[in-house]
């Protein structure tokens, strides 16, 4: 089985393949079930909506759910 970045690449690469050569996004995720769910750290992260839309400056609050054991992988990509 592949994996998930391989996947990612594939995606893109074939999205260039087709003229999708600007903005291209991938976005893989894992959905767990409520049993096999690991304690989640919570974090909360502001940012400006002017850095993200050509919208009036306001702040969209985002939460970011991770496994604490993932911090070490995080901090090395």
């Amino acid at each position: 089985m592949p994996t998930a970045e391989a996947g990612c690449r594939k995606l893109v690469d074939l999205a260039n393949e087709n003229g999708g050569n600007d903005n291209i996004t991938v976005i893989v995720s894992r959905f767990l079930s409520p049993q096999d769910e690991e304690p989640r750290a919570v974090v909360e992260v502001e940012v400006p909506l002017s850095e993200l839309t050509a919208a009036p400056p306001e702040t969209a609050k985002t939460t970011v759910r991770f496994n604490p054991k993932d911090l070490a992988k995080l901090a090395t990509s």
